[in-house]
């Protein structure tokens, strides 16, 4: 079964700061877990949400109703949410820290004001006033299989502090609920990719091809409508134009580099692998080129994944 790349990579063409160009990748992986029964012959994969212990009953709420949003949301409705607790596999936890406090302090400090009766700016003594809010978190989840057996699980901490301040008069409350609710997101983001895929953007060079640079610019506009199969077209032609140019060795080491990012996000992982070694052969000094040989084998792995969790044709 081969990975239907075509859907699962949307192409995104941007650019460095420093003028270098690069193609976006936008690819699903697949859960960190492998749900049983999450493949095309499988039942469906179900998720039910189970007992969780808090410190807060409003912050579990949202938390929980935010989890399971993303469960319902997965790609391709993959994954189900079982309202029933009656899951395949069930999610508990604790959300151990569900917290505000602020501080506020006042600072006596010399200030500058402008007066229309004089038409002066004078000095006079005020209050500075500060406030500080931070806003914290911290969550356990564990996956367990509907015989109640933990297969797995992780934790998410972090804080966010805001700040409000102003000159004689106490300044304008902090938006701490909008802190907690960025704080659950981020839970929620990062816990979720326990079962269910996720989407992952993946950056990579795109170099100037020299003597062929309008096969690989006609190359990149191709992929950035999703046409693996014209991109790679154009960039065979420019490689054959040059196949005899003993001058090109860097030309055709950017053009084998292109062919090769087109051939692993379209799931031709044999290919890009025998691209990129041409790629190597005209330019052995490149270290973007050696470092790639992990990301195809990286892409590799991940399609397997993805196919055992139902993502194939």
């Amino acid at each position: 079964m081969k990975v239907r790349f075509l859907n699962i990579f949307l192409i995104l063409i941007a650019f460095y700061i420093s003028g270098c160009q690069s193609v976006s990748f936008n690819v699903i992986r697949p859960a960190r877990i492998n749900v049983v029964g999450m493949t095309p012959s499988g039942r469906d994969a179900t998720v039910s949400v189970g007992r969780w212990q808090t410190v807060s009953s409003q912050g579990i709420n949202n938390l929980l109703g935010k989890l399971s949003q993303a469960i319902s949301d997965s790609p391709r409705h993959l994954v189900k949410l079982d309202v029933n607790r009656q899951g395949i596999v069930i999610l508990e936890g604790e959300l151990n820290t569900y917290d505000y406090s602020q501080q506020m302090t006042r600072q006596s400090q010399t200030c500058t004001r402008y007066t229309l009766g004089s038409k002066k700016a004078e000095k006079y003594a005020c209050t500075a006033y500060s406030l500080k809010g931070v806003a914290s978190i911290r969550v356990i989840m564990r996956v367990l299989d509907s015989q109640g057996h933990v297969i797995g699980g992780d934790s998410f901490k972090n804080s966010a502090t805001g700040y409000s301040s102003n000159i004689d008069q106490e300044p304008e409350p902090i938006d701490y609920m909008s802190m907690l609710d960025e704080l659950e997101n981020q839970a929620v983001q990062h816990l979720a990719k326990l079962v269910v895929p996720y989407r992952e953007k993946v950056e990579k060079d795109w170099l100037s091809c020299g003597k062929i640079d309008d096969h690989c610019e006609r190359a990149l506009k191709a992929l950035k409508s999703e046409n693996f199969e014209a991109a790679q077209e154009d960039l065979f032609e420019g490689i054959k134009k040059l196949e005899n140019d003993a001058d090109a060795s860097k030309d055709l080491a950017a053009a084998w580099w292109a062919l090769a990012l087109t051939q692993e996000f379209s799931g031709d992982f044999n290919n890009a692998k025998a691209s990129l070694k041409e790629a190597i052969k005209h330019n052995p000094d490149e270290d973007l080129f050696h470092d790639e040989v992990r990301s195809i084998k990286k892409e590799e792995d991940n399609a397997k994944k993805l196919a055992k969790q139902g993502l194939a044709d």
